[in-house]
């Protein structure tokens, strides 16, 4: 089973996005991280080919994502591993300064629910191998959605 990392800080935010998820749990985990100290932990204690995605919750200021990312990049390991930057900001700079450091996406996290759940759904299907052939998927990959 893929695991996809989320580190967010918020826990309403992440329940959020297990929601958003749910069409995809039988294929994937979800792992709530809210502490850079335990990201570390968490990867050190791992079977990291079993990591899908980092998804990185930007609520703060890039600055304090910058060091996450960097570390994320520095392990030779995770270099291969995907990293999506989820953020309530549209800022330029800040999307070019994470895309500088590594990260392979900067999406916007919407205040409206169903767009919410559009984007982290696109988000799995895109970064994510997910069988869609799979009749369960049929709505979500449709032009209706």
């Amino acid at each position: 089973m893929a695991k996809v990392v989320v580190f967010e800080k918020n826990r309403a935010g992440f329940v959020l996005m297990r929601v958003a998820c749910e069409p995809f749990l039988e294929e994937i985990e979800l792992i709530h991280i809210l502490h850079e100290n335990a990201l570390f932990r968490y990867i050190e204690q791992t079977d990291i080919r079993d990591i899908a995605l980092f998804i990185i919750a930007l609520r703060s200021p890039v600055c304090y994502s910058r060091e996450v990312i960097r570390k994320l990049r520095s392990t030779k390991e995770l270099i291969p591993i995907p990293i999506i930057i989820f953020s309530p900001t549209a800022y330029l700079r800040d999307a070019i300064v994470c895309k500088d450091l590594g990260a392979n996406g900067y999406l916007l996290r919407s205040q409206n629910l169903e767009k919410f759940q559009k984007t982290v759904r696109f988000m799995i299907l895109t970064w994510v191998d997910i069988d869609l052939d799979s009749n369960r998927y049929q709505s979500l990959t449709s032009s209706d959605s």
